[in-house]
């Protein structure tokens, strides 16, 4: 079986690679791990120490930014609708009070509409709906200091709080929008620092054992954190995806209690893995769990018990959908 390393491409895999690393390096007290020291160049050791932790926080806050910005983009939606609402309630009362004879059709022209058009105005844009918050606003205004009797339900006022809800919420979004591209342009910045760091961790890796026996030296490089893919046409590669709180079946059959899958997290969601008699067997409590771009060696027997014969995976995310890679020794 013929294979090759596996760069990480996403700023995910970046950090489980720098995160993971570290923990092989240094012990719980932060000291260097004694064989730890044999493998890696004390420089290559120092430049891990400090960044992988700089690399993780500027991570988290880049995730952090993102998810801020799509969740007021969510929060905009509703209010949106709202003052769209609000607009065509305000418009079709008026054009109501024209046909009882309250209002004047002439004074269809104060709010900016059309003398002869009693039809609600376009609302699509963002722009559209501000303009014609403020033509309600001050058309309104202009036809009570006519001596016009004030609209109500919905009132100007009405329109008015309403508008500033959704301003509120656009400033929001333009916040969280500028706070996200420059964390992400801090984040582009990074990505080939921690790329060469990487390297620099795996060359050494690599060439610590490089006398070993090929099958050999890819487990023990492989232990040491350096991440390998299989070459196209690999039949002991797979490749999936699972829907949000779903289980997937990966295998059947095709390894035994003494092989070893190299799990992968290629997603954003977390995954739960694990050998059951079925392939819609539930997830056990003692599935072994992997985060979002995390890479792991784990024998078959630490999967399940020994005689079941499929290999599955079920997506802890109820939104998000799972993507997986799974190679077998």
């Amino acid at each position: 079986m013929s294979s090759i390393i596996k760069r990480p491409k996403s700023d995910a895999e970046r950090n489980s690679v720098l995160k993971g690393t570290s923990e092989l390096i240094f012990t719980s007290e932060n000291e260097v791990n004694p064989e730890a020291a044999k493998i890696f160049q004390p420089e290559t050791i120092d430049h891990l120490k400090v960044y992988a932790v700089f690399f993780f926080v500027l991570y988290q806050s880049h995730i952090s930014a993102k998810n801020e910005q799509s969740e007021i983009i969510k929060q905009k939606v509703p209010v949106k609708k709202a003052v769209q609402k609000i607009i065509s309630h305000f418009i079709q009362s008026f054009n109501n009070g024209i046909e009882r004879g309250s209002y004047k059709i002439s004074e269809r022209s104060l709010y900016g509409i059309d003398v002869n058009n009693n039809e609600i105005p376009k609302l699509t844009s963002e722009n559209d709906i501000i303009l014609w918050c403020d033509n309600i606003i001050n058309g309104e205004q202009a036809r009570i200091a006519k001596g016009g009797t004030a609209m109500t339900n919905p009132s100007a006022a009405d329109v008015k709080a309403m508008e500033d809800s959704f301003k509120l919420t656009l400033k929001e979004q333009r916040d969280k929008k500028l706070e996200f591209n420059e964390k992400q342009v801090k984040m582009q910045k990074e990505r080939e620092v921690a790329d060469a760091l990487i390297k620099d961790l795996w060359d050494q890796i690599e060439y610590y054992f490089r006398k070993s026996e090929p099958a050999t030296r890819r487990l023990q490089c492989r232990s040491w954190g350096v991440r390998y893919k299989r070459l196209p046409g690999d039949n002991n590669l797979f490749t999936g995806t699972v829907a949000p709180a779903a289980v997937a079946n990966i295998l059947s059959n095709g390894f035994n209690d003494k092989s070893i899958f190299t799990l992968t997290n290629t997603g954003d969601a977390i995954l739960q893995f694990y050998i059951a008699p079925t392939a819609t067997a539930a997830a056990p409590a003692n599935a072994y769990s992997l985060s979002p771009g995390a890479t792991a060696d784990i024998a078959a027997n630490r999967l399940g018990p020994a005689g079941n014969t499929f290999l599955n995976v079920f997506n802890a995310d109820t939104i998000k959908e799972g993507e997986f890679e799974v190679e077998v020794d």
